[in-house]
């Protein structure tokens, strides 16, 4: 459904999800890298992915020891009124999603380092482990509440997690006295804005966290349902662009040529827009028996799927101009000392959300869609305005 309970669930997840979000954005950027400007010299790989892999140890034991006062933290941010802390397990979802922010870290971390070893796939694989995890509980304990989801999805992340431990045991065991501070030192001291820039692509669930609860009940549900959708699709439709493109663009950043660059740029952002743009218009068009294939059925009726769809058709501007902003930005880190300013994008997203969501609250779950799609729309234009100075750098 989309009532009460799905809003327990995803408020409880939500700091969590956003906090392992930000991580494993930065090791994806980081991380990967690294890895493959020592490709030649395993000795120092082996070193830093030891440790890495204490680096993220002791984040995850440190947040698992503070889960307890973090989910109180969580409890006291909510309002007095709302129906969800009237519900029995939510204690109890919130301890479980810092543990599950916990694993998903390390999970992170391992992830990266098989990519950076050139293991994409088994990297990949290993993402869809969680996922799996909700599924087997959601089927074996159908007659538990929501938080059966929250045990799957860290079940599913410790299994995977064993998995990428098992493919690196040999890297990690044999080598495991090697960790020391200095191989990650520089890691974490560009981590701050790093981690600031790629913010805009985790935090819309705090935000929603805090100004949904105070639109209604049920419109936290509706607008998890509709971001999941446009953010899953969305990703689909530009992942293999985007796992293309980027190397090309460092080439091209390394050699200086403008002429080149701006005539890949158009050529990405041109093809971006137009399948963004169709993928819009199909799931404009398609909204409603999209919905009701997908979720009408036990506790989600017909006045569940009109929420979902309403929502839906107003975040997809926000999908379209979400994936031209990931382009831009991952060509702006193909340029040197991009860190502060993508940081700076991402601190304007944060507070543009926050404040567009506060003034249109009155429009409950379509107000907050509207507030994500005119987000990204001026996201966009600052991260493209800032592509365009840097690419100044370049050579006539």
């Amino acid at each position: 459904g989309s009532g009460v309970e799905v809003d327990t669930y995803l408020y409880a997840i939500s700091t969590p999800t956003f906090t392992a979000g930000m991580v494993a954005a930065l090791l994806s950027y980081t991380v990967v890298p690294r890895m493959v400007q020592h490709a030649n010299f395993p000795q120092q790989q082996n070193r830093f992915i030891v440790s890495l892999l204490a680096l993220v140890l002791s984040i995850g034991f440190i947040m698992f020891l503070l889960s307890p006062l973090l989910s109180y933290v969580q409890n006291q941010l909510i309002p007095q009124n709302s129906l969800i802390q009237q519900q029995s397990n939510f204690l109890q979802l919130l301890l479980i999603g810092w543990s599950i922010a916990a694993t998903q870290i390390i999970l992170a971390a391992l992830c990266a380092v098989l990519t950076g070893l050139n293991n994409p796939i088994i990297a990949t694989a290993l993402n869809l482990g969680p996922y799996f995890g909700m599924l087997v509980f959601m089927l074996t304990f159908r007659t538990s509440g929501t938080e059966q989801l929250a045990y799957g999805l860290l079940a599913g992340t410790g299994s995977s997690l064993l998995i990428a431990f098992f493919a690196l045991k040999r890297r990690i065991l044999k080598h495991w006295s090697q960790a020391a501070w200095a191989n990650v030192r520089e890691l974490v001291i560009r981590s701050p804005y790093t981690i600031v820039a790629m913010s805009c692509f985790s935090i819309y669930v705090v935000v929603d966290s805090f100004w949904a609860t105070r639109a209604g009940d049920g419109v936290l549900a509706s607008l998890g349902y509709s971001q999941r959708i446009t953010i899953a699709l969305g990703n689909l439709a530009i992942a293999g662009p985007s796992a293309l493109l980027v190397p090309k663009f460092s080439a091209l950043v390394a050699k200086g040529i403008r002429s080149d660059f701006d005539t890949m740029l158009k050529r990405t952002l041109v093809t971006t827009l137009l399948i963004g743009g169709t993928l819009a218009v199909g799931l404009f068009a398609g909204a409603t028996q999209l919905i009701e294939l997908l979720f009408v059925r036990g506790e989600f009726d017909q006045n569940n799927a009109v929420s979902v769809v309403n929502v839906l058709k107003n975040c997809l501007p926000g999908m379209v101009f979400s994936l031209l902003s990931v382009m831009c930005l991952r060509v702006l880190f193909c340029f040197k000392d991009s860190e502060k300013p993508a940081a700076l994008l991402g601190v304007f997203w944060v507070m543009t959300y926050f404040l567009l969501s506060w003034y249109l609250l009155n429009l409950s779950g379509k107000g907050l869609a509207i507030a994500y799609s005119l987000t990204w729309i001026l996201y966009f234009f600052g991260a493209f305005f800032i592509l365009l100075h840097k690419r100044k750098t370049l050579i006539e």
